[in-house]
């Protein structure tokens, strides 16, 4: 796929040849199958000889709802042939596609692979400071199908029909706040993925969907509850109590709660309550 032809709504994957081109294809493989092939873009290979690629790259971002930096170890101290750091030369590739993209407000996610951590404000150029607040998201080697998928389904509720459905949903929540949900609008809670004190689930209504993952410990541990990756609840012992999901109410324009009771035996989900205005979905681990 040439850069000019990537398809709105899309997903850019940014990352460093050098030392996470494995990871990238890895998650791009999945991410077409999900999504097609004319939605991820992954490479430059493909522009034109004497094209500028920065304004090839500027183009193809332009087009993406979301662009996934992969970051590995080595990612923030990678050097060129001249022992210059590749994020301190203003025609590094990578640099370019984050640099388009926040400043076309695309939303940033940092995938965090190999067990790198997330750069420093300090460790940045200025241009890619606001990177080191972004919500990072991890991907592990060894719990991959698993990450891939709380990732897609984090994707599905941003990318395509969000972007249609921002004006009717500003306009329903400003109105009735509280409301309940619209007859059209009737949600399902499915099971994505458990491994060990993780499981993930998918909320979806037909028109987007959600990431609901909830994190357990045997230990004294923090555990969590998350929406589209990010922290919503934290406490020392997730069982059988109401949390009130108040992003995601307000982005529904109805009161969302949500209730967990676990398996001590497992460390896992026993059951799960979610509350949608007058809706209520549940999951039973017998089924």
């Amino acid at each position: 796929m040439s850069v000019s032809e990537a398809e709105g709504g899309g997903i850019f994957v940014s990352y460093r040849r050098q030392e996470s081109s494995y990871a990238a294809g890895r998650l791009s493989d999945r991410l077409v199958e999900r999504f097609g092939t004319g939605r991820v873009f992954i490479d430059v290979d493909t522009i034109e000889p004497g094209v500028d690629f920065a304004e090839a790259i500027d183009r193809a971002v332009e087009t993406c709802e979301v662009l996934l930096a992969i970051i590995g170890p080595s990612w923030l101290t990678a050097t060129d042939e001249q022992g210059q750091r590749r994020l301190e030369d203003p025609d590094d590739i990578v640099r370019i596609e984050i640099e388009a993209a926040l400043a076309r407000n695309v939303r940033v996610i940092p995938i965090l692979v190999e067990n790198a951590v997330m750069p420093r404000r300090q460790d940045l150029p200025e241009s890619l400071a606001s990177l080191a607040r972004r919500n990072a998201f991890t991907v592990r080697h060894e719990s991959f199908r698993y990450d891939a998928e709380r990732l897609v389904a984090s994707l599905e509720g941003v990318i395509g029909a969000r972007s249609q459905e921002q004006p009717e949903k500003a306009a329903q929540t400003s109105s009735h706040p509280e409301g309940p949900v619209t007859p059209q609008e009737r949600w399902r809670l499915e099971l994505l993925a458990r491994e060990g004190g993780d499981t993930t689930f998918r909320l979806s209504s037909g028109r987007e969907a959600h990431a609901i993952g909830v994190h357990l410990t045997r230990g004294v541990e923090a555990e969590w509850i998350e929406v589209d990756g990010k922290r919503v609840a934290t406490a020392t012992n997730i069982n059988d109590e109401k949390y009130s999901l108040r992003d995601l109410s307000s982005e529904l324009g109805s009161l969302v709660t949500i209730v967990v009771k676990r398996d001590w035996e497992i460390t896992g989900v026993w059951t799960l309550t979610l509350t949608i205005g007058d809706q209520v979905l549940t999951y039973n681990a017998l089924g």
